[in-house]
């Protein structure tokens, strides 16, 4: 088993590149935002990333470096790291850019055999591995050899790539984000190896091995398992700014107990106050599926405060935020083009189909089972921009008495004279002195009212103890 260095990608961190003429280096640091989110992508309507409905409708968009118009050209299962801010208590975000950049662009070297753990996809010499909870745009059996395919995902431990999503695309440039194994510059051209992959460039003086490198290579430039590149870049991590908030989805790739870790080389420490959800029982170890909440400290470590353990052996589920288009007697609702089938044990929290109608807006939950969409859970919500009831607990690290507002856990709740504003003894004080009362980074409050358009209006805001 080939034990990773600490290093691995941190896909939570954008890149950009710098490069000319074939080398150089991609500086990959976050951008010191109130939150980061990293994840495959659950569902749509906003976007769905580790259970987070982010509003994205401010938010710039980027895929593979080029800015897009349009959420739609993002789609489900592909990692996406997500910049903004993050309420977990409410389940909601507001995102300021998603940025996209598949790990594989290129041909299937080895196509699937009948037994994928004997013989997995390979695409340009790199193992491919599928779980049931990957989403597919074609049929595996069709993915032979040659053809393209892009892949969104993660590296295990085993320098793997396990795919979220896979996705055939016609000949296109190869892109790929490959481990270096080892390096020979006495060659002409020098030429490194990454698993059953050479790649070949008139000057790899840069690179050495367990390095991380962008490759880019023509369509036609792959003969065999040798691939002649046309760029090859290094790629250089950082970690996010002390007091950003992180929601990471990814591999558990260095490990050195159940309660020190690394997750696509973001080192993440446990403790006693740490909330583990484990329902399968599955033990904490090397190529272990998690997500993980939390904020980074000072020395760039995150401690979780939340841990939850995915399994791999689930199928694809999905959340989805839109109208009901059309009904499809007796059991389908059609929620953004795609049909959801109500079953026995669908919870629809007080709804029955004869009493949804065409038009309003709905949250589901659902789970793909034979090629179909079956509803977990459903909710009405009221439509988009209109209030939505809740309340945000947590320190307050920016306010501003004069224009009344205040930031707490990366959301900015808005008050006015409307507003109860109450002392720690719940007794009501007024604006002013609650304003005087609060020192940024250790006051704590607990506000009461609603959501509208990714800012909170408070009804009722107080100091707690």
């Amino acid at each position: 088993m080939k034990q990773l260095l600490k290093h691995l990608l941190p896909i939570i961190l954008m890149a950009s590149l710098s490069s000319c003429g074939g080398g150089g280096t991609i500086a990959s640091g976050g951008s010191g935002g109130t939150g980061i989110s990293t994840g495959s992508i659950g569902g749509f309507g906003s976007i769905f990333v580790n259970g987070i409905e982010f509003d994205i409708s401010g938010a710039t968009l980027f895929r593979d470096g080029i800015q897009i118009f349009n959420d739609n050209d993002f789609e489900l299962g592909e990692v996406v790291t997500i910049e903004g801010s993050i309420d977990s208590a409410s389940g909601t975000g507001v995102a300021t850019s998603v940025t996209y950049d598949e790990i594989l662009v290129g041909p299937v070297t080895t196509a699937q055999g009948a037994d994928p753990d004997v013989q997995p996809i390979e695409v340009l010499g790199q193992t491919i591995r599928i779980l049931p909870s990957t989403v597919l745009s074609a049929d595996i059996a069709t993915m032979t050899q040659g053809v393209f395919v892009e892949i969104s995902g993660y590296y295990n431990a085993d320098q793997e790539i396990v795919a979220t999503s896979i996705k055939v695309v016609g000949a296109t440039t190869i892109e790929a984000k490959l481990f270096v194994d080892g390096v020979d510059l006495t060659t002409s051209p020098d030429e490194f190896d990454s698993n059953d992959l050479t790649v070949l460039l008139a000057d790899l003086s840069h690179v050495t091995p367990a390095d991380m490198v962008q490759v880019t290579a023509a369509s036609n430039a792959l003969a065999g398992t040798t691939l002649t590149a046309s760029s090859v870049t290094v790629i250089v991590s950082s970690s996010p700014a002390q007091g950003t908030e992180i929601e990471l989805e990814g591999i558990i790739t260095s490990f050195i107990s159940p309660s020190h870790f690394f997750v696509n080389g973001v080192e993440v420490t446990t403790d006693g106050g740490t909330i583990i959800e484990n329902p399968a029982g599955i033990p904490i170890a090397l190529n272990v599926r998690v997500e993980v909440e939390g904020v980074i400290n000072s020395s760039g470590v995150l401690p979780a405060d939340v841990l939850e353990v995915e399994d791999d052996s689930e199928d694809i589920e999905l959340e989805v935020f839109g109208q009901i288009g059309a009904k499809i007697d007796p059991d389908t609702l059609v929620v953004q083009g795609t049909n959801y089938v109500i079953v026995l044990g669908s919870d629809l929290h007080g709804s029955s189909y004869a009493s949804l109608n065409i038009g309003d807006w709905v949250h589901i939950h659902a789970e793909e089972v034979s090629g179909e969409y079956i509803i977990e859970e459903l909710e009405l919500k009221a439509a988009p921009g209109g209030p939505e009831e809740g309340e945000i607990e947590g320190t307050v690290t920016d306010f501003n008495e004069v224009a009344g507002w205040l930031v707490v856990n990366g959301t900015t709740i808005n008050t006015d004279s409307g507003t109860v504003f109450r002392g720690p003894n719940e007794n009501v004080i007024p604006s002013a002195s609650f304003f005087d009362s609060i020192a940024i980074g250790s006051t704590e409050v607990h506000a009461i009212g609603a959501y509208t358009g990714g800012v909170f209006e408070a009804d009722d805001i107080r100091i707690d103890d």
